[in-house]
């Protein structure tokens, strides 16, 4: 049982994983690693890069129409793609 303020020991409330769900990959590489000098940690092209932006903190570029599989429905259409936070 969570102590009596609810907070449990057991999983701390950090986040290690950002999620940007991005329409176009090549244009969000351009943005982040060749413009901000980011450096990928894995890049599958067409899919997924992941950029270390702090110690222990991860920026997942995901391609939208592929984050379905990953996380289940999300949104699409006019309005921005979602962003998902995780928790290792």
């Amino acid at each position: 049982d969570p102590p009596p303020g609810g907070y449990c020991e057991v999983i701390r409330p950090e986040t290690q994983i950002i999620t940007l769900g991005v329409r176009d990959l090549d244009v969000s590489r351009k943005f982040y690693v060749d413009g901000l000098g980011w450096k990928p940690k894995l890049d599958v092209p067409g899919e997924v890069i992941f950029i270390q932006i702090g110690w222990g903190i991860l920026l997942s570029l995901f391609v939208v129409d592929q984050m379905e599989d990953e996380a289940g429905g999300v949104g699409h259409g006019e309005p921005p793609p979602p962003i998902a936070f995780g928790h290792l």
